[in-house]
């Protein structure tokens, strides 16, 4: 038997943010993937980063479950908060940590992209001011009636802490997290806009990927108002309804803008698959080199080639690459986020060519035996007058072949 039926809007809620969650899982997958197999740059960044979007998957399902079955109990019974206020509460807790997670990635992101002290300053105190803020916020909310108890602390008016205090706690962490989305927001804008080598498609892309972390912003901003009606007590479930969800959706953007700022090692798979299929004359590259190919047209056409291709190379989100893998005014990405698969191979040993020199070759004289030497006759006076002897060696001029 339900007493009420399901909400009109919890429906088109479900479905928008599991295609979502969907869309970031797909994307989180694929990074795990370039970062195992082709950059092999693994690290404890993207462990944060899947850890924060499994804990918002779960928060996410918990969430659903219980606003679907609340019609289930009276409204505002102690059945109802016996029931719904386990998986609520984990809903809560799993959506804080997938919260306090994604800042720790975003924000060691931008720790690495940043050169300026007064810029990794930054980032490290509004990561430190929303993780301080969450930690102590969810202490209150946790400790409130005493020994944590989800029936207590979700239904209960008579703790020592009013419940009414989740609504300043809630404003001021979700004011602060939207600072911190906002200015984050704003730093690669700056950083990509100030570049002048990048191209137009590689700027286009970035913003693109920037315009998908600003959406996460907005839905922080959208997440207020909310807050400030929230509650703990017994109106909790009919107060609070939306708050997850906008809460749950903006961690969902900004793991899913994380996640395609280290695509860029796919298309760049993509491009050379497709350049190995070019013909003779089919891109100006002329045709591939040969066994009998001279190493200095198999350099030119590596040269070429390497050049044809560096606008596909532009764009390293770094381990998180949002920014290109160029050293940048005022930025320097990290040694980790250049293509270290990629490297070009050496180019040939080049022979050196050696100048057509004529080169003397000298006939040594024989020397004759001691004997044959006492047996020669003496010469004479006439014989020693002075003459031009004829030389004894000869000079051969031989060109190299």
């Amino acid at each position: 038997m339900r007493y009420e039926p399901v909400p009109s809007d919890l429906v088109p809620c479900a479905v928008f943010i599991w295609i979502v969650l969907a869309v970031t899982s797909v994307a989180v997958v694929l990074r795990a993937i370039v970062r195992l197999r082709i950059t092999r740059t693994f690290g404890k960044d993207d462990g944060v980063l899947i850890t924060s979007h499994v804990l918002n998957i779960i928060a996410c399902i918990c969430w659903l479950h219980t606003h679907l079955t609340l019609g289930n109990y009276p409204p505002r019974s102690p059945e109802l908060f016996a029931a719904e206020s386990t998986p609520y509460f984990v809903a809560f807790i799993s959506y804080s940590l997938a919260s306090a997670t994604i800042k720790i990635a975003i924000g060691h992101f931008f720790f690495k992209i940043t050169q300026r002290p007064w810029q990794k300053y930054l980032v490290l105190s509004l990561v430190g001011a929303y993780l301080l803020s969450l930690m102590t916020s969810c202490f209150i909310v946790l400790f409130r009636c005493g020994v944590p108890n989800p029936q207590l602390i979700l239904g209960s008016e008579n703790c020592a802490i009013n419940g009414d205090i989740f609504s300043s706690l809630g404003t001021y962490i979700a004011a602060l997290n939207s600072l911190c989305d906002w200015i984050f927001a704003i730093m690669p804008i700056h950083l990509v806009h100030t570049d002048q080598r990048m191209n137009v498609s590689s700027k286009l892309a970035i913003y693109l990927i920037i315009f998908v972390a600003v959406l996460g912003s907005i839905v922080s901003l959208i997440r207020l108002p909310y807050y400030l009606h929230s509650t703990f007590g017994p109106a909790v479930f009919e107060r609070n309804r939306l708050v997850i969800f906008l809460s749950v959706l903006e961690t969902a953007l900004g793991a899913l803008a994380l996640s395609l700022s280290s695509l860029q090692p796919l298309l760049k798979i993509k491009r050379i698959e497709g350049a190995s299929k070019i013909s003779a004359g089919g891109d100006g590259l002329g045709p591939l080199p040969t066994l009998g190919a001279k190493p200095s047209d198999w350099y030119y056409s590596a040269k070429v080639f390497k050049t044809k291709t560096k606008n596909m190379t532009m764009l390293s989100l770094s381990r998180l690459g949002v920014l290109p893998d160029i050293t940048m005014s005022g930025t320097v990405v990290s040694p980790e986020d250049r293509d270290s698969w990629m490297r070009p191979a050496p180019p040939p040993p080049q022979v050196p060519r050696i100048p057509a020199t004529k080169t003397a070759i000298y006939s040594r004289p024989r020397i004759p035996s001691i004997g044959a030497v006492l047996a020669m006759p003496m010469p004479s006076t006439e014989s020693l007058a002075p003459s031009v002897a004829k030389s004894t060696f000869t000079v051969a001029w031989k060109e190299p072949v």
